[in-house]
């Protein structure tokens, strides 16, 4: 990566340092080692996301290849780094102590130190499972207390049953914000001494909401039942108020993503799916908030900010598209959406559809859902993952059918929306640096222009953009 291609944030000067995967490298294989007996060495360093809001915040989290100099074994460790004060650093170390959550990690080798300050780069980094806007994340992501998995045991099959084995797995991480672990709890029937294994997932919050979040999650749930099963969601099973912790019951089926990837028949699928959608937002469920949007004037602007600069040549344009969006509001009717839909969030299972993943749950416009679920799409095609004439037939074909569920709805509004969640996952590909992310980010605003210059009252205004060609 070429971190002079990053506009400088003065409130940062270290900052072209810590967006330089190979300098790091440096710096945290003489930081992270615990002792110099240990023949520790950094294989790989690759920069995962970064988040970065000029003059005020800057985190970067790296996925590192270790290796111990003895045995030759290897292994992942993701770390991250807050660039900040000392003063802030040992706050933070002192919180930590304090409450007991610093100390060693379970394993027969020392590892790597987990709270460590590079004073000359002025960052703080931390390596996974340590977090220190998560604190219970270490314990649940290594082993987890019986509080978490009593609500677990409850759904096997009727009699006593005790947990034999846990297996643990990091679904997804964002650094000072969320975790999701995967357990594949064993249990054994203390009568019968049968022996069965199930899958939970279990979501780790830094903000406060989880508990009105799982008693909505309840109420969707009882409400798809009352409609006849149109559309489910995977059970939640359990809000753990001391760890912040959700437990959900596991999705059966496959998820839309997998179909489309796989070269499978999409009609069907596509037609369930919006199904499910239209469903939802007529469940009659009445959100208790309306939660700040995506696709709000204040988001965009952050989120065309951090892609300007991160492609600092895209500016003028980004800034067009602004203007162009906000002069583009107007007034919708509010019901109980997602939040937050992509194909990954769609399971389907035979006639059933689930959506997981609701943690953005609230009122709102039922189009930014519509609009969030295709420009998702479009990023599979930028992304190379499916042909983009595949993805424009699956996003006609699902908007089509949930048009016909809801046949009043506002083509103009939902091609403003449509822009605006491409703009926001250019953002994200800023963020999550993986390789041709620069020409990816640049499909994306273009993509986002064109779905604003064609005509609203039609599905290729909407939905433009979506089989932009390959790069050259």
């Amino acid at each position: 990566m070429n971190a002079a291609a990053f506009s400088p944030d003065p409130a940062f000067p270290h900052l072209a340092t810590a967006m330089d995967p190979e300098a790091m490298r440096g710096w945290l294989t003489k930081t992270l080692a615990p002792s110099n007996a240990w023949p520790l060495a950094i294989r790989d360093c690759r920069l995962s996301i970064v988040r970065h809001r000029p003059g005020e915040r800057c985190l970067v989290e790296y996925l590192l290849t270790l290796v111990d100099g003895d045995s030759g074994r290897t292994w992942e460790r993701m770390v991250t780094g807050f660039l900040c004060s000392e003063e802030r650093a040992r706050h933070i170390r002192k919180k930590l102590e304090s409450a007991g959550i610093l100390r060693a990690w379970p394993g027969g080798r020392p590892s790597i130190n987990a709270l460590t300050y590079i004073r000359e780069l002025h960052m703080l980094v931390q390596a996974y499972p340590l977090d220190y806007r998560l604190p219970a994340l270490a314990r649940l992501a290594t082993h987890p207390p019986a509080e978490v998995l009593e609500p677990m045991l409850r759904r096997f099959d009727a009699g006593p049953w005790v947990a034999e084995r846990c297996d643990i797995e990091t679904v997804r991480y964002r650094a000072a914000r969320q975790a999701v672990l995967r357990y594949t709890l064993r249990a054994r029937n203390a009568h019968s001494g049968r022996v069965e294994d199930r899958g939970f997932y279990l979501k780790v919050w830094r903000k406060e909401g989880g508990e009105a979040l799982y008693r909505m999650l309840r109420e969707v749930s009882a409400a798809s039942r009352r409609g006849r099963c149109a559309f489910h969601i995977n059970t939640p099973l359990a809000y753990v108020p001391e760890h912040k912790a959700l437990i959900l019951g596991e999705a059966a089926g496959t998820s839309l993503e997998s179909v489309i990837e796989a070269g499978e028949d999409v009609d069907g699928p596509t037609r369930q799916a919006a199904d499910a959608l239209a469903a939802l937002h007529n469940s009659g469920v009445t959100a208790p908030d309306s939660r700040p949007s995506a696709d709000g004037c204040e988001a965009l602007g952050q989120a065309g900010r951090l892609v300007e600069w991160g492609c600092p040549h895209l500016g003028p344009r980004i800034r067009a598209l602004l203007s162009d969006l906000a002069g583009r509001g107007g007034s919708a009717r509010t019901a109980l959406i997602h939040g937050d839909l992509k194909a990954k969030h769609v399971f389907l299972d035979g006639q059933k559809v689930t959506f997981i993943d609701l943690d953005e749950l609230a009122a709102g416009d039922p189009l930014l859902d519509v609009a969030s679920i295709n420009a998702d799409a479009a990023g599979l095609a930028i992304r190379k993952k499916a042909p983009a004439h595949r993805i424009e037939r699956m996003t006609r074909a699902f908007t089509r059918r949930y048009l016909e569920r809801a046949p009043h709805a506002d083509l103009g509004r939902l091609q403003r929306h449509y822009a605006g969640a491409l703009l926001t996952r250019a953002s994200k590909t800023v963020r999550r640096q993986q390789p041709g992310w620069r020409a990816a980010v640049e499909r994306f605003v273009s993509c986002a222009e064109r779905a604003l210059a064609g005509p609203p009252d039609s599905h290729r205004g909407a939905l433009a953009g979506a089989s932009s060609r390959r790069d050259p």
